[in-house]
């Protein structure tokens, strides 16, 4: 079987990044389905795909933002069993979805319970590295994320400085295609973490260039805890834990709906509950189970799975 992912063409997009450690993944697997990635500007670039890989199924990482050129028309043209994933999902819009562009619409939400046969959810894209990083001598937190004021940089600051005397924070803001194509909302939480800095043992080290994901994941790897403390937004899961998974460290969250997904991490991890240290201090064993359930093996084997429910090879 040949199953082609249409992604994107702008790398600083956390859309088009997924669709990148999607193929990645399940490329990775062990599975004799053959998996394709085409970038793709234009209905013409998608059509030229198929025509060069002819999948059996194709599967659109879609955003309407990201992908505006897909239509009803596109979709036909293909002559192919096409899906979508569907990434600002809620468990409401799950259940009341559509097929809408595409024959079905598939999501990578372990947290939804799946209640409308036009949708499906597989397993989160999560990279499994041996961080073979020394833990930081000084307590050092990471965060990353694009320039948007809901992230809770400033947040982070408050916390770390108001348990912390000496301690490192390491904060990647990177500038946002869609939202925040020239930093100017990057280089606003910077200057806002700084004024929050009132202890001198409290350091901010900041950067805003691209990072791969190889990079980005090596930037996680060096600390002692990856942390992340958004507004309560009602909005599809984030990214940002795909990756700090990846590194096996601690992780410190907020109860922000976008972290619903590893809401049940016992003991808890979140920084209404419990203290940083306390955390830190708990290691990664309460993040283990994720790990387990969505290696990349059963990544790939649910997406195959939901794809031989609509076609035959």
């Amino acid at each position: 079987m040949n199953v082609l992912i249409i992604n994107s063409n702008e790398p600083s997009c956390g859309v088009y990044q997924f669709g990148v450690n999607l193929y990645n993944l399940v490329n990775s697997a062990n599975h004799p389905t053959k998996w394709h990635i085409a970038y793709c500007a234009s209905s013409s670039d998608v059509l030229n795909a198929v025509n060069t890989y002819n999948p059996n199924a194709i599967i659109f990482n879609y955003h309407p933002c990201t992908q505006p050129f897909v239509s009803s028309s596109l979709i036909k043209q293909t002559k192919k069993v096409c899906f979508g994933v569907y990434h600002e999902i809620s468990q409401e819009e799950a259940d009341t979805i559509q097929p809408g562009l595409f024959h079905h619409w598939i999501c990578s939400d372990p947290s939804l319970v799946i209640k409308n046969a036009h949708i499906s959810k597989f397993s989160r894209p999560i990279y499994q590295m041996c961080n073979t990083n020394p833990i930081p001598q000084v307590p050092t937190f990471g965060t990353f994320g694009f320039g948007f004021a809901n992230k809770g940089f400033s947040r982070i600051i408050q916390a770390v400085q108001e348990q912390y005397d000496n301690a490192v924070i390491r904060m990647h803001i990177g500038f946002a295609k869609f939202g925040d194509a020239y930093g100017v909302g990057a280089r606003q939480r910077v200057i806002e973490s700084l004024n929050l800095i009132k202890k001198p043992g409290i350091s901010l080290i900041t950067s805003h260039d691209f990072l791969s994901t190889l990079d980005l994941m090596q930037f996680l790897a060096q600390n002692t805890a990856n942390i992340f403390l958004y507004d309560d937004m009602h909005r599809g899961i984030s990214s940002t834990i795909d990756y700090a998974l990846a590194v096996r460290r601690p992780i410190i969250i907020s109860k922000s709906y976008m972290f619903r997904h590893i809401w049940n991490a016992q003991p808890s991890i979140f920084i209404e509950e419990k203290t940083i240290p306390e955390i830190v201090a708990n290691g990664f064993a309460p993040l283990e189970p994720f790990m387990q359930a969505w290696h990349p093996q059963n990544l790939a084997n649910e997406l195959i799975a939901i794809i031989e429910r609509f076609i035959t090879v």
